[in-house]
């Protein structure tokens, strides 16, 4: 496996981890406005990691 692939598949479990994290935060906290940030975030949280892994993981090994 390439460390393009490693990488983004790392981010990907970094991703998930971080949206259920945040769609956890967002259903304790009160303010509506507060919730739609945090709901936001966790998808461009689940969106981006990947992508960022996947640059990441091909610097480092040079793919």
């Amino acid at each position: 496996m390439s460390g393009m692939w490693s990488g983004a598949l790392i981010g990907l479990a970094l991703g998930i981890v971080g949206f259920v994290a945040m769609r956890a935060l967002a259903s304790r906290v009160e303010l509506p406005e507060t919730k739609t940030v945090l709901k936001l975030a966790s998808i461009v949280d689940l969106a981006l990691l990947p992508v960022l892994g996947a640059f990441a993981g091909g610097l480092i090994t040079g793919d």
